[in-house]
């Protein structure tokens, strides 16, 4: 059991990673006029698209990463699960976070800090973003599968 938790967490943080990674260089390209609405931190479509492609990937990677870690199915169980889990907690964040201090008023220059910090997006995205991170995850396993 110890090592399907390490390789789940592996993948994990691989995920992390990758995000973190495909975030800041989409950011990078895109720029604030290209994430955000016209004065204002309400997220466009184009980020929106973008976001649900990285993901996608990252995912998949991380299913990929978990099964060549360990090829077992309770790996991969406890990464969707963990995927599941932490994507409806940053779900709830979202559809109960406060106002933002700005007014919801976009100045320029926005830093990629405070890009994440204020970034608004419809809430119901963040529940697509949890099932297609878990649909991620088992697909990269279902693709990565050998032979037990």
């Amino acid at each position: 059991m110890t090592k399907d938790v390490g390789a789940a967490l592996a993948g994990y943080l691989s995920m992390i990673v990758l995000v973190l990674g495909f975030f800041w260089l989409a950011y990078a390209v895109l720029g604030a006029d290209g994430v955000f609405e016209p004065a204002s931190f309400d997220v466009t479509r184009t980020w929106i698209a973008v976001s649900t492609v990285l993901i996608a990937i990252a995912s998949t990677i991380g299913g990929i990463v978990t099964v060549a870690a360990r090829s077992h199915r309770r790996s991969v169980t406890l990464l969707a699960a963990l995927v599941l889990v932490s994507g409806l907690l940053l779900t709830t964040q979202e559809l109960n976070a406060p106002d933002d201090p700005t007014g919801g008023m976009r100045m320029a220059p926005v830093t990629n800090v405070e890009a994440m910090t204020y970034a608004r997006q419809p809430g119901p995205i963040a529940i697509v973003y949890t099932l297609i991170g878990v649909a991620g995850v088992l697909f990269g396993a279902a693709i990565r599968r050998r032979p037990a």
